[in-house]
């Protein structure tokens, strides 16, 4: 499926992989929460898609961007935010939700930390963000895996700006978690079960990955293109 780029961000427009996408989250989710009962906010509206299908699930959800490029505008609150200040205040939703985000903030260490303080107590963070080793904004060889400093060098070299992805490996994505009282790493619920959680296209893997014992199956998670913590506060 061929997916829509923003020109504008690094978001994805297109309908079809986002409720795609929104069905995951909603899953993966809903095996820890009862989403019927809970108010959530998604950072990272992009197309809108995403917000509008989790808002069919919650009592009621609001969706935060630095730009407003919405596709479907229905069904959600909005606000317009600038970098990682949350304009709520301190343990406001039950739920939050930070796809594909992380990556793209200048101060990761704040927006968890914003996430952190406007969950209540026992709410849970959803945390998704791609491994650096598959970073696929530019695909450029060797790009994910040099040191910041080279790997901002060389980009400049390529495209003439400045290099404003900053994905992360394995270690610096649990670091980046470590506030939270639980940690659960949902990706390894994917892998075993897709079908349930909207991955067909891994699905012929499905009883390989359900015949690894769970400790080598979590060895596995360095190599694993994207990384899906949901985090108890």
């Amino acid at each position: 499926m061929k997916r829509h780029q923003s020109e504008r961000s690094h978001a994805i427009l297109d309908i079809p992989s986002r409720l795609a996408k929104a069905r995951k989250v909603a899953a993966i989710l809903s095996d820890f929460t009862d989403l019927s009962t809970s108010t959530l906010l998604d950072i990272g509206v992009g197309a809108g898609v995403i917000t509008a299908e989790l808002a069919k699930r919650c009592r009621s959800v609001t969706g935060v961007d630095v730009v407003d490029e919405r596709v479907i505008a229905e069904g959600y609150d909005f606000r317009l935010v600038e970098g990682e200040a949350l304009p709520f205040d301190d343990e406001s939703f039950d739920v939050v939700v930070s796809n594909h985000v992380v990556p793209h903030v200048r101060d990761q260490e704040r927006h968890v930390a914003e996430i952190h303080r406007v969950l209540r107590r026992g709410g849970l963070a959803y945390v998704a963000a791609p491994n650096r080793l598959f970073d696929g904004n530019y695909r450029l060889p060797l790009l994910p895996v040099l040191p910041r400093p080279l790997a901002r060098r060389y980009f400049r070299v390529v495209y003439g700006r400045e290099y404003d992805v900053q994905p992360l490996g394995p270690i610096a994505f649990r670091r980046l978690l470590a506030r939270f009282s639980e940690r659960h790493d949902a990706t390894r619920r994917v892998l075993r079960d897709p079908e349930r959680y909207g991955e067909p296209s891994v699905s012929r893997l499905a009883p390989v990955f359900r015949a690894i014992p769970e400790p080598a199956l979590a060895a596995l998670g360095s190599v694993i293109p994207t990384f899906i913590c949901v985090a108890r506060k």
